[in-house]
């Protein structure tokens, strides 16, 4: 608890150099600070780092990235050496999709226990778990339970016709918004791409699959899962999307109880925090992130309005920890989906103060790869997810992605 308060005190002496401390004999900058929470399991604190996979690093120079390229690269996240001076001492690291998928993001999964070859194979995989381990780093895998690839197997049977997978998804006979015609003449939800097909997460068959995977990925050695999409689990239903995120966060704590959890919900604070009361661990803090003008974050570095941001942080910890007594929020400036920080911070003195203050905020900070070095990028989602700059003659840069017009698909320069 003592660590918890003094973590948000620095915060907010940092936030105070945003208005240098402009308000300091005022009412309005002393925040009165008050113990929101007892119950965080202090195991689960970890500084994250975020990577698109086939961008981070390309260890056979194919010009995609793998899982051996990243095993090479784990000295710079963290030696394991405490008294080190060359690493960022990452702690946790997020993984975007690694399974077997036919888009270049990977969001489409065919197959949920299979590497996708591109990135290399389960041997590598399980060697990349165990390097990470020996340096104190705990790996997180991307999983998109909100859909499936069409050319899954579930799905195919279920055009097929067979019914217990025609229930794994979700069906109209006639067109409505969000549905994609399928070649069985029915309409199929699919409420990011017709390539994606929306699972239906209150079939208990369904359930014993995704309970399954997370089951098999744990005993691998993973550490747990980002999840992709929780806001869509459910479209316009928080309840019924709490109740699954509830069940979910139960089953995988049954399967490991030190698994962590954190969800995407890309939406608004009371969207977020409606989730919370599931139990999961984390859910990311996209109102304080940059990727809209108005957000406090941008509000404090633009306007100098520290002290008003300090506020607004204690103000969010303790509102999801009345709804979620072990909840550990989980700031970040962007990812993958997001422009860029660099990009969207006008200085370099502007992009360190925004690093300092969300790496001091209360709960589990995720950098974005390549962040740390200014990397910058925006509009289509190839520029977000540009390759790690090992250095300057491009060794183990992977190969940037693009999207071809023309072919209508995503290729390699």
């Amino acid at each position: 608890m003592k660590n918890r308060l003094l973590l948000l005190s620095v915060t907010l002496l940092a936030t105070c150099a945003l208005s240098a401390c402009q308000k300091a004999n005022s009412k309005d900058s002393s925040v009165k600070k008050v113990a929101v929470s007892q119950k965080v399991d202090r195991s689960l604190y970890r500084n994250f780092y975020e990577i698109f996979t086939s961008s981070f690093a390309d260890s056979n120079h194919d010009g995609e990235g793998d899982l051996n390229g990243v095993t090479q690269h784990l000295d710079y996240l963290n030696t394991g050496k405490s008294n080190s001076t060359t690493d960022l001492k990452v702690q946790g690291l997020w993984m975007t999709p690694i399974f077997a998928s036919p888009s270049y993001h990977g969001y489409d999964v065919t197959n949920y226990e299979e590497i996708n070859p591109k990135f290399g194979t389960m041997a590598d995989f399980e060697n990349l778990i165990a390097q990470a381990k020996k340096r104190g780093i705990a790996v997180i895998l991307d999983m998109p339970f909100n859909h499936t690839a069409t050319d899954n197997v579930w799905f195919q049977k279920a055009l097929a016709g067979d019914k217990k997978y025609v229930a794994y998804y979700n069906w109209s006979d006639t067109a409505k918004e969000g549905y994609s015609l399928a070649s069985n003449g029915k309409y199929y939800e699919s409420e990011f791409d017709k390539s994606m097909p929306d699972l239906n997460l209150a079939n208990p068959e369904v359930k014993k699959e995704i309970a399954k995977i997370t089951k098999f990925w744990l005993d691998k050695g993973v550490s747990g899962f980002r999840l992709d999409a929780v806001g869509f689990y459910f479209s316009n239903d928080d309840k019924k999307t709490t109740a699954f995120t509830k069940w979910l966060t139960d089953t995988v704590k049954k399967q490991n109880p030190k698994a962590y959890l954190v969800g995407e919900v890309f939406s608004t604070a009371s969207a977020i925090d409606d989730i919370y009361p599931s139990g999961i661990d984390s859910l990311f803090d996209f109102p304080n992130a940059l990727q809209s003008s108005s957000s406090p974050i941008n509000s404090a570095l633009v306007l100098g309005e520290g002290s008003l941001f300090g506020q607004q942080i204690e103000a969010w910890d303790q509102e999801i920890h009345a709804d979620n007594p072990k909840a550990i929020d989980a700031p970040f400036l962007s990812n993958h989906d997001t422009n860029r920080s660099a990009t969207l911070l006008s200085s370099l003195s502007m992009q360190k103060m925004a690093a300092q203050t969300y790496l001091l905020m209360p709960g589990n900070p995720f950098i974005y790869y390549g962040e740390e070095l200014g990397l910058t990028g925006s509009g289509i989602d190839q520029n977000k997810r540009l390759p790690m700059p090992w250095n300057a003659a491009g060794t183990d840069s992977p190969k940037a992605e693009h999207f071809c017009a023309r072919c209508d698909r995503n290729c390699y320069n």
